[in-house]
């Protein structure tokens, strides 16, 4: 399953993050520490292994586990949605 993490939990995707990332990606550092517009989806809500960092209006970016099934399986039954 896929939840909306809610803003003051956005911190917990953080670790998510490979080093180098850490380190470049200011845009999502930005929406985590609540500077940027955006919403985080995640396959658990208190321990999170993937999420997809909505950038508002902009692009979405996935952190994490690429491989984690519970989170990408969901992904296509969106696309069909409308």
């Amino acid at each position: 399953m896929i939840f909306k993490l809610d803003r003051q939990d956005h911190r917990k995707v953080r670790s998510l993050l490979p080093a180098t990332e850490q380190i470049y990606n200011r845009t999502v550092h930005a929406i985590i520490d609540g500077v940027n517009r955006g919403t985080i989806y995640v396959d658990d809500l208190s321990q999170p292994k993937t999420a997809l960092v909505d950038v508002t209006g902009i692009s979405s970016l996935f952190i994490g586990d690429p491989h984690n099934q519970k989170f990408i399986a969901p992904l296509g039954s969106l696309s069909t949605q409308s």
